[in-house]
C-alpha cells in the first residue's frame, strides 16, 4: 500500500503511516525499552555480584595473611621447642656422664676398702641412645639411676663409718692395754621405708594422688596435699638422710629424704626447712615448717614418695583416702 502525503492548510507536513506499521514500530520500541530494562537489571545484579566477590576476595586475603602469620608463629614455636629439646638433650647427656662417674667411684671405693660388691639393683644402666628413645624416657632412667646410686653411696658411707668406729675402738683398747674383745661392729645409721603421715591427726586431703583439674587445666598430681595452718611442724615419715633442702621450681621450699630400699620422700611448699643436706634424721624428726611457697594457692604440705626414681602412690604407705581439691601442686 502506498504512503499518502497531504499538505494541510498551513505550511506543516504530516506523515501518515499505515496502522499495521505504526503498531510494529510501537511494539519494537516497547521491546527495546524492555530489553534496556532487563540489561539494566542484569548489570546491576552483576555489579552486586562483583562487589560480593570483592568482599569475599578480601576476606580470603585476610585469612591468607592470618594463616601465613599463624604458620610463621607456629614455625617459631616449633623451632623454639626443638632448641629447648636440644638443650635438654645436652643437659641429660651431662647428667648421664655424671651418673657414670658416680657409679664408677662407688665401685672403686668398694674395691679399695675391700668391701663386697653392692647387690644388683636391677636398675637400668646408661649407654648410647638413638632417636627412638624419648627425652622423657631418658630423664626417667637418669632419675632412677640417681636414686639407686645415691642409695648405694649412702650405704657405703654407713659401712665405712662403722669400720672406722670399730678400728678406733680397737686402737683405744690397744693403747689402754685392755685385752682384745670380741669384734663388735657399731650399728650404723639405719634407714627405714617411709610409712605413716608427715603430720599428726590428718583428717582430710585437699588433693589426692592422680589426675585432677588444677588452675583450670588437667594435671597429674604426684603426691598428696594436706591442708595445714602456716608454720606447722612437718616430720620425717622414716629414718633416712637429707639429700635435698632448699628451693625447687614449682615446689618452693622443699626437703628430700633418702630412705631404705631406694625410697625417697619429698616435703614441698614449706615456709622453710629445719634440716641441712647430709643430716641423718629419725622417723618423726621435724624437718620443716608448712607454708605456701612455690606454685601453691594456700598453706598446705605436698607429700610425695619415689622408689628407685619412680613415683609411688603415697596412699599405699599412709592408708590415706583420695580427696578432691586444688590447694597446690
Amino acid at each position: 500500500m502506498a504512503t499518502r502525503w497531504s499538505k494541510p492548510t498551513d505550511t506543516a507536513w504530516t506523515i501518515r503511516l499505515p496502522r499495521a506499521l505504526a503498531l510494529l514500530l510501537a511494539l519494537g520500541a516497547l521491546a527495546a525499552l524492555v530489553g534496556v530494562g532487563v540489561l539494566y537489571e542484569e548489570n546491576r545484579a552483576l555489579r552486586a555480584d562483583l562487589a560480593e566477590l570483592a568482599e569475599e576476595t578480601e576476606v580470603l586475603r585476610e585469612r591468607e595473611r592470618l594463616l601465613t602469620s599463624t604458620i610463621a608463629e607456629q614455625h617459631g614455636e616449633i623451632q623454639g621447642h626443638l632448641d629447648d629439646a636440644e638443650a635438654l638433650r645436652f643437659r641429660l647427656e651431662t647428667v648421664e656422664l655424671q651418673l657414670d662417674g658416680v657409679e664408677r667411684i662407688g665401685r672403686e671405693l668398694r674395691v679399695e676398702f675391700g668391701l663386697a660388691d653392692a647387690p644388683a639393683s636391677g636398675a637400668p644402666r646408661g649407654g648410647p641412645f638413638d632417636g627412638a628413645v624419648s627425652l622423657t624416657d631418658r630423664g626417667d632412667l637418669a632419675r632412677r639411676r640417681l636414686a639407686v646410686g645415691l642409695s648405694e653411696l649412702l650405704g657405703l658411707r654407713d659401712m665405712m663409718r662403722a669400720r672406722h668406729a670399730a678400728e678406733a675402738a680397737a686402737a683405744a683398747r690397744d693403747a689402754a692395754g685392755d685385752p682384745p674383745a670380741a669384734a663388735v661392729m657399731p650399728v650404723p645409721h639405719v634407714a627405714e621405708i617411709p610409712a605413716g603421715w608427715p603430720v599428726p591427726n590428718v583428717t582430710q586431703l585437699s588433693s589426692g594422688y592422680g589426675w585432677r583439674i588444677f588452675r583450670g587445666r588437667p594435671n597429674f598430681h604426684t603426691g598428696l596435699d594436706i591442708p595445714l595452718p602456716h608454720g606447722t611442724q612437718v616430720r620425717a615419715t622414716g629414718a633416712g638422710t637429707v639429700v635435698g633442702a632448699g628451693w625447687q621450681p614449682g615446689y618452693g621450699h622443699s626437703v628430700l629424704l633418702q630412705h631404705a630400699d631406694g625410697y625417697n620422700t619429698l616435703y614441698a611448699h614449706l615456709s622453710g626447712p629445719l634440716v641441712r643436706v647430709g643430716e641423718e634424721v629419725r622417723s618423726q624428726d621435724p624437718i620443716g615448717l608448712s607454708g605456701s611457697s612455690g606454685n601453691s594457692t594456700g598453706p598446705h604440705l605436698h607429700y610425695e614418695i619415689w622408689r628407685d626414681g619412680t613415683l609411688v602412690d603415697p596412699t599405699d604407705l599412709t592408708g590415706a583416702s583420695s580427696a578432691g581439691g586444688n590447694a597446690g601442686r
